[in-house]
């Protein structure tokens, strides 16, 4: 990533990263759609939560939305029937965390630390699931946003990849801007 002009360097032409403030409830709700209907084929239950101090997340919309959709479609994929999808998100001090979990049957020690590696080939008849090409996107896309990607996985009961993208810090109210109540009940700028 050239991170000094917030480009992401891939064979094709670099993408200029557009941060804005983005609603991340609408971001996950529209993901969820990709794969909504996948999920009710499959008698899935999608969970949201989203902590009221990660609900605005400073981030390039179109390019979320695509990690979040990616990471939607891996987990309703490797969720059994019947089974639950989750989508956490919370606010660590300068980070907001993204967590999709799924409970199927979760990934090997060994194979989990390669998950977000470009296969060099693929090789022919693997399985799809099995590539990770996915995974690699996702990577470059939160590379390119500055933050980090990593996954916990646990046999027989699932696997949650996170996303942790910087955030800016809270803007404080300049002092001469606070409210303060003027003598009268009346509110006042000083």
């Amino acid at each position: 990533m050239d991170a000094a002009r917030g480009k992401r360097i891939t064979n094709g032409p670099a993408q200029e990263l557009r941060t804005v403030d983005a609603n991340l409830e609408d971001l996950v709700e529209g993901a969820a759609t990709t794969v909504y209907s996948e999920a009710c084929r499959k008698s899935q239950r999608l969970v949201i939560n989203i902590d009221e101090g990660a609900t605005l997340v400073r981030a390039d919309p179109a390019k979320l939305k695509r990690v979040l959709a990616n990471l939607l479609f891996n987990a309703v994929r490797h969720t059994p029937v019947a089974g639950k999808v989750t989508v956490e998100a919370r606010r660590e001090d300068s980070e907001c965390v993204i967590a999709v979990s799924d409970s199927g049957q979760g990934i090997p020690p060994d194979e989990i630390h390669h998950l977000f590696e470009r296969p060099a080939t693929t090789a022919v008849g693997a399985p799809p699931e099995r590539t990770a090409l996915g995974l690699s996107v996702v990577k470059g896309l939160v590379d390119q946003h500055g933050g980090r990607v990593w996954a916990e996985s646990c046999l027989g009961q699932g696997t949650t990849i996170f996303v942790s993208l910087p955030q800016p810090a809270p803007r404080a109210v300049p002092e001469r801007c606070q409210m303060n109540p003027p003598r009268d009940g009346h509110k006042a700028l000083e």
